[in-house]
């Protein structure tokens, strides 16, 4: 794992901006609060963001929540924002889009020479719908004193097919498994 002054090396920081930062860090630990975004803040998030890094890292680096962030990014794109705020949240975006496409060119890269994972991944980032991995929901209510049944992926298939049926379809199943019986 990096330390601090390792990673805001990796950023290429001027030493203000260093100091500023470790300032910050060092007062979240003793529980005190940043007064608001300030221009040497931006810097380290558009860095950072830059380099690819996650944004909860980010916050880290500069003494504020994931949270923080994105309500700061918000602000900017409120009517009549500050203009600190609607700076900071069109260079957080231009350094994720950058961050992005520096991304992709290396998949592509990595593509080209036969890996075989760098290609799906490349495809999930240019087409998620079509190549990313489907999530899939599942409500369940569980009754206390009540054994859990562990259903089988047929089973499950099954009671989405019911789910997303109408009732003239699960009337015609109701009736063919009696039926069958």
């Amino acid at each position: 794992m990096r330390t601090f002054e390792e990673s805001m090396d990796l950023l290429g920081l001027d030493d203000e901006t260093k100091a500023l930062a470790a300032e910050r860090v060092e007062s979240k630990k003793n529980y005190k609060r940043p007064k608001g975004l300030e221009h040497w803040m931006i810097d380290v998030v558009v860095r950072a963001m830059g380099k690819g890094m996650p944004l909860q890292t980010t916050a880290g680096l500069i003494g504020v929540s994931r949270s923080t962030l994105e309500k700061w990014r918000e602000k900017g794109h409120a009517d009549g924002a500050e203009e600190i705020y609607v700076e900071f949240a069109m260079r957080l975006e231009q350094a994720r889009a950058e961050a992005n496409a520096r991304g992709v060119v290396n998949l592509e890269r990595l593509s080209a020479g036969g890996s075989v994972q760098a290609e799906l991944e490349l495809l999930k980032a240019q087409d998620p719908e079509t190549w990313a991995p489907k999530a899939s929901k599942i409500d369940v209510t569980v009754t206390p004193g009540k054994q859990f049944e562990q259903m089988s992926d047929e089973k499950l298939l099954l009671l989405q097919q019911i789910e997303e049926a109408s009732p003239e379809v699960i009337a015609k199943m109701l009736s063919a498994g009696k039926e069958g019986a």
